[in-house]
């Protein structure tokens, strides 16, 4: 045995050998946060600061800025002016604000952006952090010809009660206590190309679920990336978002 690698290892290997791929970003960031609680009853949720002492949205454009000089687009509608003006002070240039006029779901706003034939766009939420080389994502979504990616990762729960598994007659097949069962969960971070964003009707409410299917309906090619779990964290409720900030 000479060497042992590790995922991690393959990731930072990988990353190291892709091509640069060009790709729009779309970060969301006009929700109203109401998973927060009190947290984003004076403060909206894109802009509750980070371990760093940063707001969320904040480390979400750093993030992608210094990855490349791809266009970043931030679709805005709850106290969206409050969050313009806290960017501002950061500094951030170089930064597309789509302005909704009512709340157009969770990826709604997409159909505002010009994305022409063969380009791609990845749409990730402000409250949504991942410790891995976007460009892995996006270089998986040209190589497998996709038309939709879906990032996703597994995640295992164990139920509380005692499973039975009976046969047609109702006769007891088998019983397993407290099983765990394994998830492959959607992570809100997506690659799409422009026949996707046609499917997305101009001005309307959508959201990301009725996207995929509409996806599906339409038989455009839709694959899952998984990522291990720890690789990413979902910061929008309070008790996940108290927990990453109190944990050392």
């Amino acid at each position: 045995l000479k060497k042992i690698f590790f995922y991690k290892d393959v990731l930072n290997y990988v990353s190291k050998k892709l091509k640069k791929q060009n790709f729009k970003v779309l970060i969301m960031a006009g929700g109203f946060g109401k998973r927060m609680g009190d947290i984003s009853k004076k403060i909206p949720k894109p802009i509750i600061l980070d371990k760093n002492k940063k707001p969320l949205l904040v480390n979400a454009i750093n993030f992608f800025q210094k990855l490349s000089n791809n266009e970043i687009f931030i679709s805005l509608f709850h106290k969206k002016n409050l969050i313009k003006k806290i960017i501002k002070k950061h500094s951030l240039d170089n930064l597309n604000f789509i302005d909704e006029e009512k709340p157009l779901g969770t990826i709604g706003s997409l159909s505002k952006i010009n994305l022409n034939s063969g380009e791609n766009i990845m749409i990730v939420n402000c409250d949504t952090k991942f410790n891995i080389n976007p460009n892995i994502f996006v270089n998986y979504h040209i190589l497998k010809k996709c038309d939709l990616t879906i990032v996703a990762s597994f995640i295992k729960e164990k139920l509380n009660y005692g499973v039975l598994t009976t046969k047609s007659n109702n006769n007891l097949k088998y019983f397993r206590e407290k099983p765990n069962k394994n998830y492959l969960i959607n992570l809100g971070i997506y690659i799409a190309n422009n026949k996707v964003q046609k499917l997305i009707p101009k001005d309307k409410k959508f959201d990301a679920n009725q996207l995929i299917n509409a996806c599906l309906k339409y038989n455009l090619k839709v694959k899952v990336f998984p990522i291990q779990y720890k690789l990413w964290k979902d910061l929008g409720t309070k008790e996940k978002y108290l927990n990453y900030i109190n944990k050392h």
